[in-house]
């Protein structure tokens, strides 16, 4: 029977976010160039990005609602909330802690997995497909121990991955895959927050 341990999941992301939050804000603070190449505000294709950022988000969801979250809550008698009882409180409250972690996972994940990671392989003389497939594949990997778990979890979060990769592609900025990337978040979390 799987457990989700809300301490331990939560102290997992406060750890790595703690760790590797501040070199992300000293590097975007101190070098211009990060600036101009990881916030870009505008977005150009505005109708086919929030086409796109619908059609993924309506599918990750669907998908993982389908795969996994439904099946565990009605297979599972026995699970932890995934929000420490710290964190959680009225139904109001529980909402805004989990936008609040879907946006920072949502800015944070698409900033290194969708600028920092790809500009680094290029420096390193990559070509543009290989890039794709590297920072995907690493995407996934890193969420072995995510929502959901295993396999499952690598191969969905690396098609999410190839999904914003063209929806930065259209868009030209990480704008919509971040707004995509805290609704699926909030979307996965709320139902395993518990209240």
């Amino acid at each position: 029977m799987l457990v989700i341990s809300g301490v331990g999941y939560a102290m997992q992301s406060i750890t790595g976010l703690s760790v590797t939050a501040p070199v992300l804000i000293v590097a975007v603070l101190v070098w211009p160039r990060a600036r101009r190449h990881i916030f870009v505000w505008r977005i150009r294709n505005l109708g086919a990005s929030i086409a796109i950022s619908f059609a993924v988000a309506i599918l990750s969801i669907f998908t993982v609602w389908m795969l996994w979250l439904l099946p565990f809550l009605a297979n599972s008698f026995m699970w932890t909330p995934l929000l420490p009882d710290q964190l959680r409180g009225s139904f109001p409250s529980t909402v805004l802690v989990v936008v609040v972690i879907a946006i920072i996972n949502g800015v944070f994940e698409e900033t290194l997995w969708r600028r920092c990671v790809p500009v680094a392989l290029q420096n390193a003389g990559l070509p543009s497909h290989l890039i794709i497939i590297i920072s995907c594949m690493a995407f996934g990997a890193a969420h072995w121990n995510g929502l959901p778990p295993g396999w499952l979890g690598v191969g969905l979060t690396t098609c999410f991955g190839l999904a914003s990769f063209w929806l930065l592609h259209v868009s030209g900025s990480l704008i919509p895959s971040i707004c995509v990337h805290a609704v699926v978040d909030f979307a996965i979390i709320l139902p395993l927050a518990g209240h």
